[in-house]
């Protein structure tokens, strides 16, 4: 009587967590890099291409791709751009999940109660609401992956998978990684489980080909569309290169952040998520550690079946893989509850797994009688009982059921900022500045921004009519990008809400004057090397890097102290490939002080140049301020990538001094 109480009353509240997400799907808008997904599916599906437009097209800008990317411009194609159909594809995929998680844990033996329970937990998870919805594509990748276990784990047949199947599973495996790319930590340890498995098995060789071959096939065809949407195989190639560097810098796979231990790394991350999720670090660790522990122990174990052995390798290998990768490996900058919400809700199944195969053994019947309870599974199920308190907590701190989503007013402020910016003039340029380019604004208002810090301030004041728009992101994560741009441009606020902002642009210096505090000899000083310190009288410099330099803008200025010096020398790096892409000629440093300097030098790619320049003024009386201006005609290309270093540089500075003789 119980179980079936209690899967109805687990799957009514599914179906109101379910109904509170469909009315979210109604009003919200897309998260900021979620919306940089659904852009691209609007440009392909107005036939711009795979990719979008800011400054310029980014063709296959982000690492969410094809199966969300794809069904969403077909969403946009059938209901136009709207809050519901930017969120439709999610919302279904949601659903999916929950079929296929339901159906994947009683193929595994789960009491149906149960099942209902883990994908009530997997759906209350905190983070859950924001990190399945808006855009975003981790839960359609898990989606995919569930689907290569449920038909893995369908047969009869054990660890002796039939060609077929392992077929099928390698398709919805590479399935799953076009999905996001992040799927590798997935894919990559099932794989190796189901290579360990085959090839201790007679027909190894034919039983890994169909694997290979279902795995190959969707990457294989996705590539060829890449190659087509991109246009040439050396964009193509050089795509992958970028998106490589990217992937392993992100991941944490390229190198380990400096000054910081594995141990006291993984602390400090198990601390941060356990600040994301409300369960408090020690209990967390536990809920984390115990379920691997005992999924590893349980899957060696070769009195169980096949099936269920060959299902925890793999839930449990891909679970473990996660949270170590998150913990000890991931970047800290990027320790976001997004990216590990993957592991919490296979954790979650894992978890339903285990109580249900320990269960089933101790509480065992034959002929009538209860098995003696064996002392391993009473050991197991008390350490599962603070687990399972772990996870009411997870489910408690959640907020799809006893808090349905809610979508704050400012975030609604998306909208009306996009329907200001849809009625500007047709012909009107609109910018962003930097990484921070309004995507959802921009989605909804169809219009394509601009980057005002892609732009020469001399190209900005050739443009009549101007405007630029921040964001609820901008203004909640980089005022100073909003400071910067107000600061240069003479302007005209038009929209002030909570959730974004409106200026018209005048005229645009290319830095910031220098104040009068800037010119007290006092805190000047007649030269410096960044190799011994930051010099801050600079402008249209970048923040100095790697304890020794700092990029410089196309228009720079440094503020120095002067008396009876005849010469100033600066000492800079300059990189390959700062040349003309037109003609191929060196750039051009032009070095400006009134009165004092009015000099031009060719800058020599791809090394240190020492230029000396004579001051053509006589020896002044006392100390007086001097302001040096840099101009180059040049700038480093851009790379085509939306995450890719873009900023407006031309030369690294490693020192400047005013000096005597030659």
């Amino acid at each position: 009587m119980f179980p079936a109480i209690a899967s109805l009353a687990f799957a009514a509240v599914i179906g109101w967590i379910l109904l509170g997400f469909w009315h979210y799907a109604m009003i919200a808008p897309p998260s900021f890099d979620g919306a940089m997904n659904l852009r691209t599916a609007a440009s392909f599906m107005h036939g711009d291409g795979y990719g979008f437009y800011y400054d310029r097209f980014f063709p296959f800008p982000a690492q969410t791709d094809g199966p969300f990317i794809l069904p969403t411009a077909l969403a946009f194609w059938i209901g136009g751009i709207t809050p519901f159909t930017g969120q439709v594809v999610n919302l279904i995929y949601i659903a999916a999940l929950v079929v296929l998680a339901v159906t994947l844990l009683r193929r595994l033996h789960v009491p149906l109660w149960l099942a209902l329970f883990a994908t009530t937990a997997c759906l209350s998870t905190p983070g859950f609401v924001e990190n399945s919805m808006n855009g975003y594509g981790e839960v359609p990748m898990l989606t995919w992956f569930f689907g290569g276990l449920l038909v893995l784990v369908s047969g009869r047949d054990g660890f002796n998978v039939q060609s077929a199947r392992l077929f099928w599973t390698g398709f919805l495996f590479g399935i799953a990684y076009l999905t996001k790319v992040v799927a590798l930590v997935c894919v990559g340890p099932a794989l190796l489980v189901l290579f360990c498995v085959i090839v201790s098995q007679p027909g190894r060789v034919r039983r890994l080909f169909m694997l290979g071959l279902g795995l190959v096939v969707p990457v294989l065809c996705w590539e060829i569309f890449r190659v087509v949407e991109i246009g040439n195989v050396r964009g193509y190639l050089s795509w992958w290169r970028f998106q490589l560097g990217q992937v392993g810098a992100q991941s944490g796979a390229r190198k380990g952040e400096a000054g910081e231990g594995l141990l006291s790394k993984g602390a400090h991350h198990l601390s941060m998520l356990s600040d994301m999720t409300g369960v408090p670090a020690m209990l967390l660790g536990f809920v984390i550690v115990v379920p691997i522990v005992l999924g590893f122990a349980i899957a060696f174990d070769r009195k169980r079946s096949p099936a269920l052995r060959l299902a925890l390798f793999m839930l449990t290998g891909v679970t473990g893989l996660y949270f170590l990768w998150w913990i000890f490996i991931s970047p800290t900058p990027m320790t976001w509850l997004r990216r590990i919400l993957d592991g919490l809700l296979l954790l979650q199944c894992l978890i339903a797994v285990l109580l249900a195969v320990i269960w089933a053994q101790s509480a065992g019947r034959n002929g009538g009688r209860i098995f003696a309870t064996s002392l391993s599974n009473v050991l197991m199920l008390i350490a599962l009982l603070p687990v399972v308190i772990g996870q009411l907590t997870l489910i408690r701190n959640g907020q799809t059921f006893t808090r349905p989503p809610q979508v704050p007013e400012y975030q609604l402020d998306t909208y009306k900022l996009a329907d200001t910016v849809r009625k500007l003039p047709a012909d009107a340029t609109i910018f962003g500045a930097g990484w921070w380019q309004a995507p959802a604004v921009a989605l909804f208002s169809g219009r394509n921004f601009s980057n005002f810090e892609h732009w020469r301030a001399s190209r900005i004041d050739a443009v009549s009519d101007k405007y630029f728009v921040a964001d609820m992101y901008t203004i909640g994560i980089s005022q100073p990008t909003i400071d910067n741009v107000i600061a240069r441009s003479q302007h005209q606020q038009l929209v002030k809400m909570q959730g974004g902002e409106l200026y018209r642009l005048g005229s645009v210096q290319p830095y910031l004057p220098f104040a009068l505090e800037d010119q007290d000899v006092g805190h000047l000083r007649d030269g410096f090397d960044l190799s011994d310190g930051d010099y801050t009288v600079r402008r249209g410099f970048f923040q100095r890097e790697e304890g020794r330099l700092a990029w410089a803008g196309l228009d720079a200025a440094v503020m120095l102290k002067r008396h009876a010096q005849t010469a100033l020398d600066i000492h800079v790096e300059v990189p390959p490939d700062l040349r003309s892409q037109q003609n191929g000629h060196d750039a051009i440093l032009h070095v400006t002080s009134p009165g004092c300097l009015d000099a031009s030098v060719d800058l020599v790619p791809g090394g240190q140049q020492s230029i000396h320049l004579p001051l053509t003024c006589a020896a002044w009386p006392e100390a007086r301020p001097i302001e040096v201006r840099l101009s180059v005609d040049q700038q480093v290309p851009f790379i085509v990538q939306i995450d890719s270093d873009n900023r407006l540089r031309s030369f690294k500075l490693l020192s400047m001094r005013l000096g005597n003789g030659k």
